[in-house]
Formats: C-alpha cells, sequence, structure tokens
C-alpha cells in the first residue's frame, strides 16, 4: 500500500510542477488547481516616488523605489503612449538594484517644455502580477 501511495504523489508532483505555474490536475473526475510557491512577490512600490527638477530646470528626473521576485519589467507611459528610452535623446529610463532586494528605476526628462506636461504612469510586472503607479507633471499651475 505505501508504494502505491508514494507513486501516486510522485505523480501528482510531475504534473503540477516545482517552478511556481499553475496546473490543473484531474482527479476523480474533479479538476484541482494546485500553486506550489517560489517565493514569487507581486511588484510593490515601497516609497512614494519622487519628481526633482534640476536647479537650471533643464532635468526633470521621476524616481521610483519597488521590489518583486523575479525582478518586474519596468514600462514607462507618458499620457498612455510607451516612453522609449533614449528617444530623441531626451528621455532616458534607468534601473538598477541594490543589495536589499530594492529595485528603482529613473525616468529623465533633459530639457522639458510644454509637451511634456501630463501624466507620467509606471507599470511594473512580473509572474507574479502587476502594479502601476501615475505621477502628474504640470508646468505654470499649482497642482
Amino acid at each position: 500500500m505505501k508504494k502505491k501511495i508514494l507513486f501516486v504523489l510522485a505523480l501528482f508532483f510531475m504534473l503540477a510542477g516545482f517552478d511556481g505555474e499553475s496546473r490543473i490536475v484531474e482527479h476523480n473526475g474533479v479538476n484541482l488547481q494546485e500553486r506550489f510557491s517560489v517565493d514569487y512577490e507581486v511588484p510593490e512600490i515601497v516609497e512614494k516616488p519622487k519628481v526633482r527638477v534640476s536647479e537650471s530646470g533643464n532635468l526633470i528626473t521621476m524616481e521610483v523605489r519597488f521590489k518583486g521576485n523575479p525582478a518586474p519589467s519596468v514600462t514607462w507611459y507618458h499620457n498612455l503612449r510607451e516612453i522609449i528610452d533614449n528617444a530623441g535623446d531626451r528621455y532616458t529610463i534607468r534601473v538598477f538594484a541594490d543589495d536589499y532586494g530594492t529595485i528603482t528605476t529613473v525616468l529623465e526628462i533633459e530639457n522639458p517644455g510644454l509637451e511634456d506636461d501630463g501624466f507620467y504612469k509606471i507599470r511594473l510586472k512580473n509572474k507574479a502580477g502587476e502594479t502601476t503607479a501615475t505621477i502628474r507633471l504640470a508646468f505654470g499651475e499649482e497642482v
């Protein structure tokens, strides 16, 4: 009897996988969904986004600190349009990690003008899920 039980458990683990993926397994005609965790973490913003303007006004920096496992992909948007790194040599996107598992992304806008006014959205996405944040950049008005 013990051999049969061990065989069934081994077969169950082979079907379910060990990499954190969800798989549907049928048991007695009923579908069961099991998830085996590999410590996936939904991306989470760990600090309020920061916006800085250089003294000369020719550089705006937006910074977002976050965590997630596996490391999330980072996509920046301006008024719902994706920002491409170094597009027209005005936008620079950097992503770097510290030794404590926190990741920082920075969006730099060189020589900002009225066309840069609007909403900036950051999307952080990995296997576990996604998180977004929005930053409003307004010229010539108080927000």
